[in-house]
């Protein structure tokens, strides 16, 4: 029967390092959780701790109303894919994916009923035979994958398991792990990735994790669209949002954010909780593809920027634009091609519907008024 994982106040230390401070989450039964972060943060410390790889050095794991800290591995009954494989040199891809279902004494026909399905998932139909020595990397890295997908598991942790694939098939079997559910039954997945975009297409909720400590859980859209604090805000989006310091000030009557090179009219929506935080000093998050662009003057230049194009790329089926004025440069991304040239003017307005607003210490003010979904969720 499945039961809620839940992590309560983990610290690990290794010698004088921490590599986890107060680690607390709870994954429910059914819940695809997505734990993201740079390299370093401490993403494979807590699946190996969940695991029983590792020991807490202080703190809680609990299966349900079970405590797991002192609980070995192999009674965990949690299915791992870790991202340095582990596969038996001496079997064959189908063996090697058929010995977690031997050993747990299943019979012939559903043996093969759920390699034939797993084979099918993940692109292994004519490597069955092969051993694992005449795979390349990424063949053998969804081999380790499909060994932890074949068995229907309570607990299911997965550790970057796309990491090794090329950009083709990581999109690809990303699309495909859509249906992962149908090979869990009510079973809890925590699968960890440095990638956001997996993050954003997979999880139910996410958990952001920077140097051991947990920054932010919430929903793809909450990540996303109300970021924590400007670590979660940079971590999470490509390109980069862009992130302006400026200073609210009283201009003919109107609040402004004065960013120095520009002084700006803050809508409405977003006078009374700028004002109500009682700060004179915040950053400005904009997103690239929260900008209005104009090629010519607009008519009413109040709320805009000028600027010149610095750099101007195409990436994704976008175009990229590096904006530059008076040593500041914010990107923006536009769909037009033939009428941007490096060099050349450029005006920029804010979004402001999109726009984040964090105080001084990072920490966020406002969040995006409105939450477009994840096809705004930048490039894919």
């Amino acid at each position: 029967m499945s039961s809620t994982i839940a992590l309560s106040r983990i610290w690990k230390r290794f010698g004088p390092k921490v590599a986890l401070a107060d680690v607390s989450f709870e994954v429910q039964p059914g819940e695809f959780f997505v734990l993201i972060g740079p390299s370093g943060a401490g993403k494979t410390t807590t699946l190996r701790v969940v695991a029983g790889l590792e020991s807490p050095s202080s703190g809680e794991v609990r299966f349900g109303d079970r405590l797991m800290n002192d609980v070995p591995p192999q009674a965990r009954k949690a299915r791992m894919a870790f991202e340095n494989y582990s596969l038996y040199p001496h079997l064959s891809v189908r063996e090697n994916l058929a010995s977690p279902l031997v050993a747990g004494k299943a019979n012939k026909r559903e043996v093969a009923e759920r390699i034939e399905r797993i084979a099918a998932m993940l692109g292994l139909q004519s490597l069955l035979d092969r051993a694992p020595r005449e795979l390349s990397g990424g063949q053998r890295q969804r081999v380790s994958l499909g060994r932890a997908l074949i068995v229907e598991s309570s607990v299911l942790l997965l550790d970057e398991p796309l990491a090794h694939l090329d950009a083709r098939i990581r999109h690809e079997l990303r699309a495909k792990f859509h249906d992962l559910k149908s090979f869990l039954s009510r079973g809890a997945v925590i699968y960890v990735t440095h990638d956001y975009l997996e993050a954003l297409s997979l999880a139910d909720r996410i958990g952001v994790l920077v140097a051991g400590s947990v920054q932010q859980i919430g929903t793809p859209e909450d990540v996303y669209y109300r970021p924590a604090n400007v670590t979660v805000a940079q971590l999470v989006g490509q390109p980069a949002i862009n992130l302006v310091k400026a200073d609210l000030v009283r201009s003919g009557g109107e609040l402004c954010v004065d960013l120095g090179v520009a002084r700006l009219p803050v809508p409405g929506a977003l006078v009374q909780p700028l004002e109500a935080s009682g700060r004179p000093r915040v950053t400005l998050g904009i997103r690239p593809q929260y900008w209005n662009l104009s090629r010519t003057p607009p008519p009413d230049p109040r709320g805009w920027i000028e600027a010149r194009v610095g750099l101007y790329e195409i990436r994704n089926y976008k175009g990229v634009i590096r904006a530059d004025r008076d040593g500041s440069s914010w990107l923006a991304l536009t769909d037009s091609y033939g009428d941007t040239v490096e060099g050349g003017p450029i005006w920029l307005q804010p979004q402001w519907e999109r726009a984040l607003v964090f105080d001084d210490q990072g920490n966020r003010v406002v969040s995006s008024v409105a939450t477009p979904g994840r096809s705004a969720h930048g490039n894919s």
